[in-house]
């Protein structure tokens, strides 16, 4: 629902999550995606959301994506500019939030 997570820079394209900033795909059988998720939910109004709430993490270390709808109200998690970005983000439970 509203409010239980953060946006990230991906979009659906019908058929799987395309990162805005340069155009690298996220696999729909990414290790990143919460269990269950994206279940075919890659339309063009879907957005990437990352679940903030500690236990997800407890109960699921290093599982964070979710498919939303665009419209929900999320905040935005702000990504800076790097030479050596990597391809995919590299998500690890030590970075959970304590939400």
């Amino acid at each position: 629902g509203s409010g239980t997570g953060v946006w990230m820079d991906a979009r659906g394209d019908g058929s799987k999550f395309v990162w805005q900033r340069d155009g690298t795909v996220l696999s729909n059988t990414s290790p990143l995606w919460f269990p269950g998720w994206p279940a075919g939910q890659v339309s063009t109004g879907r957005c990437l959301g990352m679940l903030i709430f500690k236990n997800d993490w407890k109960n699921h270390p290093g599982r964070p994506f979710t498919s939303d709808p665009c419209s929900h109200y999320y905040k935005t998690l702000c990504e800076a500019s790097s030479t050596a970005s990597p391809a995919t983000p590299t998500v690890t439970p030590s970075s959970q939030p304590d939400v």
